[in-house]
């Protein structure tokens, strides 16, 4: 079934994500759905899985071959490292993702450091608990007036923070803090620019 409007050239391209997360990574992408300037183009469908990135790549490994998936849409996993404990299975989840072609937005520690990258420059490492200490001075995720505007700037932010560790040879899973998720609003500014 094809998603083009008669006499209209554009077609509306379904990012599905697959979070971990008590809520706030569901929050945040629902907040953005209802973007003005992405209504008619991208749409999130958000599924959120246990919190284990294994789960949530084999997932979203199922999603991308199943029917239904049109040829605009991608499958992407959002998913945090967690420190000082790491996810038991996180190379493993990785490993599958790059393998499968699945997509994905790791944020180092905690996606709290996504948030905070849209108001600072976050460069200190830390744990998940202080990732999420440090982000209750700032509004909810769902909040999309206070995050959609700063969107250039996180993403800015974290890319600094990529190129930075690059520079210092602090590969995955070592990068704390770091955020891809950058990498994901850059797929949907292509796909808005279109």
């Amino acid at each position: 079934m094809s998603r083009r409007k008669p006499g209209n050239r554009s077609i509306k391209t379904f990012i599905h994500l697959c979070v971990e997360g008590q809520a706030t990574e569901k929050e945040y992408f629902e907040a953005l759905n209802s973007e003005p300037r992405m209504r008619n183009k991208v749409t999130f469908k958000i599924r959120k899985v246990e919190p284990d990135p294994l789960q949530l790549v084999e997932e979203a490994k199922a999603l991308a071959m199943g029917s239904g998936m049109d040829e605009t849409d991608q499958v992407w996993c959002v998913f945090d490292v967690e420190y000082p404990i790491r996810h038991g299975r996180l190379m493993e989840a990785v490993e599958l993702a790059r393998k499968a072609g699945i997509n994905t937005a790791v944020s180092n520690p905690a996606f709290e450091v996504w948030l905070l990258f849209h108001t600072q420059k976050v460069t200190k490492h830390m744990s998940s608990e202080a990732a999420k200490k440090m982000q209750r001075g700032n509004p909810p995720s769902s909040q999309r007036d206070f995050y959609s505007p700063l969107l250039e700037v996180a993403v800015s932010n974290a890319r600094e923070m990529e190129k930075l560790h690059m520079q210092n040879a602090k590969r995955f899973p070592d990068n704390n803090p770091s955020s891809s998720v950058f990498k994901l609003i850059e797929a949907v500014e292509k796909i808005l620019v279109a």
